[in-house]
């Protein structure tokens, strides 16, 4: 038979008779200019120990700004747009999404946290690990990204009566490291079981918004409430190769201040989420 470009009638009509299956494609390995920039870091750093061991006589790394990444501009959320978000999701995750918009956690944190990681009396949240997308218990968390990662989050009075009566709702198990955050069906929250927050987020008109953007939104809104960029690492848990003296200027008492300041936003936000739950029944 001649090569024409078509398959024979035949194998169509097989196929169509075996019900048209089709073959699952992996997806495709992302080499954005984060990824490209962090492999150029890692390639010369490789090579600058061959130079130390004599190995070669020189480091070929040497293209200025290869290094370099510019992160894209993150989405922020307003209050309504959180309102609306947390009114949008499962009733079961409607917490994880104020909490996210207002404490600066990242989702692999927030979702790790387990009953003994809030203080009701001081009104804060512990941030000791992070969740791991694993399939065994025994391998459910991981290391904090950075030392500076594992801290104290000071949270408004407000969130915490929320959270509160989230616990008493989809918390039932008192353990201390009964999980804060599960599917219905009582698993962790990892990567693959969030599509209820891609729903929600295309209900409310927000389809280029991610997740990871409502910890944009936390540090956003609690700079606007008068935080240093000190204070916003030290409360983001972040760093960097200069970040370890940054940190030390940080403190429990001005975070707490953040938090308070940021009380308003907070009570709008829930205020209006409890208004979309509402009229949603009526």
């Amino acid at each position: 038979m001649p090569a024409v470009g078509q398959l024979p009638k035949s194998v169509l009509d097989a196929w169509v008779a075996a019900g048209a299956p089709v073959t699952k494609t992996k997806k495709p390995v992302q080499t954005g200019k984060t990824r490209l920039a962090q492999a150029y870091r890692l390639l010369r750093a490789v090579l600058n120990v061959a130079v130390e061991d004599e190995l070669i006589l020189g480091n070929p790394c040497r293209i200025k700004g290869a290094d370099k990444q510019k992160p894209r501009e993150r989405a922020i959320a307003t209050p309504e747009q959180v309102a609306q978000l947390a009114a949008a999701v499962p009733d079961r995750y409607s917490a994880s999404v104020i909490l996210a918009a207002y404490t600066s956690m990242r989702h692999s944190e927030l979702f790790g946290l387990q009953r003994k990681h809030i203080n009701h009396k001081e009104n804060s949240i512990t941030v000791e690990h992070q969740l791991a997308n694993a399939r065994w218990e025994s391998q459910m968390f991981a290391p904090c990204k950075t030392e500076s990662s594992q801290r104290t989050i000071q949270i408004p009075a407000d969130l915490m009566f929320y959270l509160e009566s989230h616990m008493e709702r989809f918390v039932p198990n008192p353990d201390p490291d009964a999980l804060i955050f599960t599917t219905s069906g009582g698993l962790p929250v990892t990567r693959e079981r969030r599509n209820w927050f891609d729903t929600a987020k295309r209900k409310c008109g927000l389809d280029k918004f991610v997740f990871h953007g409502l910890r944009h939104t936390g540090q956003t809104t609690a700079m606007r409430r008068g935080a240093t960029m000190k204070e916003l690492q030290r409360r983001a848990g972040q760093a960097s190769e200069n970040a370890a003296q940054i940190y030390l200027h940080g403190s429990a008492e001005q975070d707490r201040v953040i938090a308070d300041a940021m009380s308003p936003d907070v009570e709008l936000c829930l205020g209006l989420m409890n208004q979309i739950k509402v009229s949603k029944l009526t």
